[in-house]
């Protein structure tokens, strides 16, 4: 069990987002952060069939972004939760895998990062992110690039690769969520030393995703000292939060 229930997650997302690289315009512009109830929301759809319970899943998070936001993204980060454990999605250049004028050296690529190695799995995840994207792309007319023989009618999923990724392992029952904040947050720092979301209009090289993504996160990346520092900092602002709440309620009773 995590220590990190899932309405808190995305509170602590955001303030990493914001606290930590509020100065960085590429991050705010390149990355996205979504919501943790995207994944169970998409995985939601009932049906008869795999593809009409993909379909009715779609419908559930169809609204909540739009095509442009999505497909122009160097990075974007899904946060999942099931059977109480967190692991992190991570989608590289979603765009490309649309785009006709895509050259070798560039491909979009789904990982799955799980703080338990494979409690979560990750063939299932991947696929289903595979489909939302293919129909993401599909609900929309238009072209993201400059002209429409940069982009293609339909969304090609044999150019989403997918990767193996080494990362920290937990070493406890609980600390799963902190964990995949602190995945995200190693991989945007490395982003950033490396120039990666500055370079070629911000998408990341096929070199990164052929090394499994060793250039952003490697199992040796943080220790276990690292987690319990992120865990502390997580109760500080709970703690904060707590006292705002009862402050503002004790302001409202009086009014």
């Amino acid at each position: 069990m995590d220590m990190i229930p899932i309405s808190q997650l995305p509170c602590f997302s955001r303030r990493m987002m914001l606290e930590t690289f509020r100065d960085h315009t590429l991050v705010q512009e390149k990355v996205l952060f979504l919501s943790s109830h995207f994944y169970s929301r998409l995985r939601a759809g009932k049906g008869a069939t795999a593809e009409a319970r993909m379909k009715a899943g779609y419908k559930n998070v169809s609204t909540w972004l739009s095509r442009s936001s999505l497909f122009t993204r160097s990075i974007i980060f899904i946060p999942i939760n099931k059977d109480v454990h967190w692991s992190l999605a991570v989608i590289l250049n979603p765009g490309i895998a649309g785009l006709e004028s895509s050259d070798e050296d560039a491909f979009s690529c789904i990982a799955v990062l799980d703080p338990l190695g494979s409690y979560h799995r990750k063939a299932a995840i991947i696929r289903n992110l595979r489909a939302f994207l293919q129909m993401q792309w599909a609900s929309s007319e238009g072209s993201l690039g400059e002209t429409e023989a940069e982009s293609v009618s339909e969304y090609g999923i044999e150019r989403v690769l997918t990767s193996n990724v080494e990362t920290p392992l937990q070493q406890n029952s609980y600390d799963c969520g902190v964990y995949v904040l602190k995945f995200a947050e190693v991989m945007l720092k490395n982003c950033l030393e490396l120039g990666l979301l500055a370079q070629n209009d911000g998408v990341i090289g096929k070199d990164v995703i052929d090394n499994h993504l060793g250039a952003l996160i490697t199992s040796s990346a943080f220790t276990a000292e690292d987690i319990t520092a992120t865990r502390k900092q997580i109760q500080q602002y709970i703690e904060v939060d707590a006292r705002e709440y009862l402050l503002r309620k004790d302001k409202a009773a009086s009014e």
